[in-house]
């Protein structure tokens, strides 16, 4: 049993030998290697340093730009409108901010520049003599465009009595009363009123969308026609038997029976083909 155990104790030793070796024999191939390229890599970390550097100071300088053109006038409106006093402007400072200050977007706007030379030099060179002639009326529609007002137009101050004005919820009934008070004929009300008042006008031949149908009639009005936007639907029932308007005309003994009145009562149904019933 010891025999064995010095056995197995020698081979240990051994195994370990041979990896010390080859760890060392490793390491020395790494620094040789490194050893013999350490011109290249020296000249490489220092092209490496010199590209940094100067994105360094590109940046510097363009931050310095920025800060120049962009942030000293908006730092300067701000104080302008938070503090009683005006700062002190230094020479030839320029106050408002422009479009073209920022040189973050100097790339952007130059690109916009050339983009618009190239399309205009395309119309010009392989557009027609027509082409010019649109390209003047563009000129002058971006020139009215531009030198149009910014407001609404409102009316002078003094115009703005509610009288005047008619503003308020009961403006349009002050209008009736002075038009009546003047003299004025007729009856002034907000809504329109009398026959055929809300009829779409389709004196141009052409009939408008939104209307209803039955089985027998189609392109009905519905409550545009006549009075029936005042009166109701029952008003078209109306007889000399029932003396009201309801239900309708307040005659439940004579009115209409027979599948023609239901089915102009009734949506119409769905299309079924007998055949096809299981």
């Amino acid at each position: 049993g010891s025999r064995n155990r010095e056995v197995m104790d020698q081979r240990i030793n051994e195994r370990r030998l041979r990896s010390v070796q080859r760890r060392d024999s490793k390491f020395e191939m790494l620094m040789a290697g490194i050893a013999s390229g350490a011109g290249f890599k020296a000249e490489v970390g220092d092209a490496i340093r010199r590209h940094e550097m100067q994105l360094q100071s590109r940046q510097q300088e363009l931050y310095e730009q920025w800060d120049c053109e962009v942030a000293q006038r908006v730092e300067h409106q701000l104080v302008k409108r938070m503090s009683k006093e005006l700062p002190k402007l230094a020479e030839g400072f320029r106050e408002h901010l422009q479009r073209h200050d920022d040189p973050l977007k100097s790339a952007v706007h130059s690109l916009d520049k050339e983009s618009k030379f190239h399309q205009s030099a395309e119309l010009v060179l392989n557009c027609p003599s027509t082409a010019r002639e649109d390209i003047r009326r563009r000129e002058a529609l971006s020139e009215q465009m531009a030198n149009r007002d910014t407001s609404r137009p409102v009316l002078p101050i003094e115009k703005w009595d509610q009288r005047q004005l008619y503003a308020s919820p009961i403006g349009s009934f002050l209008q009736a009363c002075n038009a009546q008070d003047e003299g004025a004929p007729g009856f002034f009300s907000t809504r329109r009123m009398g026959a055929d008042a809300h009829r779409i006008d389709e004196s141009d031949g052409m009939p408008v969308a939104g209307k209803t149908k039955h089985r027998h009639e189609r392109n009905l009005l519905g409550m545009l026609d006549g009075n029936v936007a005042k009166e109701g639907e029952s008003a078209r029932f109306k007889t000399e038997r029932g003396a009201g308007s309801g239900a309708p005309g307040q005659d439940h003994y004579h009115f209409e029976r027979g599948d023609a009145i239901v089915e102009v009562e009734f949506p119409l149904g769905k299309r079924c083909f007998p055949e096809l019933i299981r």
